[in-house]
Formats: C-alpha cells, structure tokens, sequence
C-alpha cells in the first residue's frame, strides 16, 4: 500500500491529476470522455472529506491502506453507478471504458500507477460479490462489510464507514449521470 502513497497523494493535489468535468451551463450533453474524467475526480474525493475519514478511523487502520481502499471503493461506486443507471449498453460500455482509460491515462504517469489499477480491478470483483449478497439493510452494507474486510479491520466502525461512503458516493454519481446525455 504504502508503494502506492506517491501516486495518490499526486492524485489528491488539487492542480494535478484529472482534469475536472466542466460543463458549459445550458447543456446536458458530454462526451463519455469528458464524463468519465469527471467521474475520476468524483473517485479521487478531497482532501478535506478524506481528511476526516482518515482522522476517524486512524486508530484501527493503517492509513495508506484505508486511502488505498476508499480510492477502490469509489471506483467501484463508478463501475455500479453507471452500469445500474444506464440502461442502453453500448452507452454504458462506452462510459465505462472511458473511465478505465481515463484511470489508465492517470497511471502512466507514475511508475505505481499501472500496479494500483489492476489492484483496483481486483477489487471490482470484491464488491461485485459481495453486493450480490442479500441484505434487508440494502446495497450500501454488504459493500461496508467486504470494505471493512479488505481493510483488515473486521468492525462494526469500518463497516459503517464503508457504507455511508459507498451510499453516498453512489447518489452523487448517479445524480451526476442521469443529469448528462452521453455523447461520442
């Protein structure tokens, strides 16, 4: 985790990394690549809300790891989000292959990047797992419970934290997407 620190923190300097989605005011219209960069900045948060987050849980959980895995949990509130809310597939698969090159483009630019990225991958297929589980709690806990997991810290605390990120990660984005008419 602690190879990938250099990576993120470049990521989280607010003039670096993806470029921000900036919409001209009287559209609904973006390109699958604009939207997917947009959405990389939604994934990579802010220094402030991942601050708190960090602060909160610093006790149970080495930090690298916890930044680590609310980068991929994010990702996968992407991956979710788009394929949930887009219902035509050629659209949906466009969106998120733009998103996977945008993270790729992202991580040529660090010699750790393209390790995160499979890392990342891999995590895809965690919480795709586990949100196939039933819960009468919803989507967000069996998300938590394997985030809690993949952070080494199997409590009701990092479960919680994955669950409200995950909730809330996911209503913004798909805010974001269903606003938006993708194009090329």
């Amino acid at each position: 985790m602690r190879v990938w620190r250099r990576f993120l923190d470049k990521l989280l300097e607010e003039d670096s990394g993806p470029p921000r989605l900036h919409l001209p005011v009287q559209t609904d219209q973006v390109t699958a690549r604009d939207l997917a960069y947009g959405l990389l900045h939604l994934v990579r948060g802010s220094e402030e809300e991942d601050a708190v987050t960090l602060k909160d849980s610093e006790e149970t959980i080495d930090l690298d790891t916890l930044r680590v895995e609310l980068f991929c949990l994010r990702a996968f509130a992407v991956d979710f989000a788009v394929w949930d809310t887009l219902k035509n597939e050629a659209e949906r698969t466009t969106v998120l292959d733009a998103f996977y090159e945008a993270l790729e483009d992202v991580a040529k630019e660090d010699s750790a990047g393209a390790a995160l990225v499979a890392y990342i991958k891999s995590r895809m297929l965690t919480y795709t797992e586990a949100i196939k589980e039933p819960s009468s709690s919803g989507l967000a806990w069996p998300v938590g419970k394997a985030f809690a997991k993949c952070c080494g810290s199997e409590d009701l605390e990092t479960m919680t934290l994955g669950s409200i990120v995950f909730g809330t990660s996911l209503k913004a984005i798909i805010g974001v997407v269903k606003k938006l008419r993708v194009t090329g």
